[in-house]
């Protein structure tokens, strides 16, 4: 006796399944069958968000996973062999498509933006030329969860303004805990009795000489001529930081409201995604 031939895929199931997850199962008959791999779809993003709070690349191959998840739903919703009774388990599949499909993205949104990678908007010109006024960052909130910050490293931390407010702040970190740093009235650096290398660009930018600075890595900054600015020399504390923003001579930083504790810092500086109002995914350094 031979066995009953297989049945020929859904492609009806397929299409539907390729557009809206799930739906494709509920086609053949197979409702919560199709929950049960929306509830999957689930799980991997919220592994995926928790796991990027230590590592970014854990949101790529969360991405990765869910191109898989897809083309096996729908595979798996055309392979089917259609039930009669295609209303079975069709309550827990719409539960499942509004958690998956209405739920989950803020859910998911809201756990990576708090543990792992913010968008942030520059508000002023103390990092030019690194970077403008208005120009859009990404913040990798996870850089510092397992390391220390870096001479040289572009932070976003907690401060306060002038008038004593609260506020977000964007600056180099230009020594650490143990370093002696020296800024005199010309904005001239020294860290450790040592004056970082400087070149001319030949530029003039952000209202100074525009200088390649090597400190940590090579970034340019801004130094005005004819330079007022408020001098400072110091160790800087364990848990802190000393920050300066790349233009020199006019940025409020740790030449104003002193040393920032690495646990005010959100994180550092990852890529500008834009730029001058144009799109521009490029590192900053």
């Amino acid at each position: 006796m031979s066995d009953d031939p297989k049945p020929s895929p859904s492609w009806l199931a397929l299409g539907v399944s390729l557009v809206a997850p799930g739906l494709g199962h509920a086609v053949r008959g197979h409702s919560r069958r199709g929950a049960l791999w929306l509830a999957a779809l689930f799980a991997v993003w919220l592994v995926g968000s928790l796991a990027a709070a230590f590592w970014l690349g854990a949101l790529l191959l969360c991405g990765m996973v869910t191109l898989a998840w897809y083309a096996g739903c729908a595979w798996d919703s055309a392979r089917l062999e259609r039930k009669p009774n295609a209303s079975r388990g069709l309550v827990e599949l719409l539960i499942a498509v509004g958690l998956v499909w209405f739920v989950a993205p803020i859910v998911i949104a809201l756990l990576v933006r708090s543990l792992s990678l913010e968008a942030y908007k520059v508000a002023g010109g103390s990092m030019c030329p690194t970077l403008g006024e208005r120009d859009h960052v990404f913040i990798d909130k996870t850089a510092y969860r397992l390391s220390a910050p870096e001479r040289g490293d572009v932070v976003v931390y907690r401060g306060a303004t002038a008038g004593g407010l609260d506020a977000d702040f964007l600056h180099r970190v230009v020594a650490i805990a143990g370093d002696e740093v020296d800024v005199d009235a010309s904005a001239r650096l020294q860290v450790n009795g040592a004056v970082p290398k400087l070149t001319r660009t030949g530029t003039f930018a952000c209202g100074g000489d525009e200088l390649e600075e090597e400190l940590g890595g090579s970034h340019r900054i801004a130094i005005d001529p004819v330079p007022e600015t408020t001098p400072a020399r110091l160790r800087v504390p364990e848990g802190h930081v000393f920050v300066l923003g790349d233009a020199r001579s006019s940025a409020f930083d740790s030449r104003h409201h002193g040393t920032v504790a690495v646990d005010a810092i959100k994180g550092r500086v990852w890529r500008r995604w834009l730029a001058a109002e144009r799109i521009e995914f490029s590192t900053v350094r």
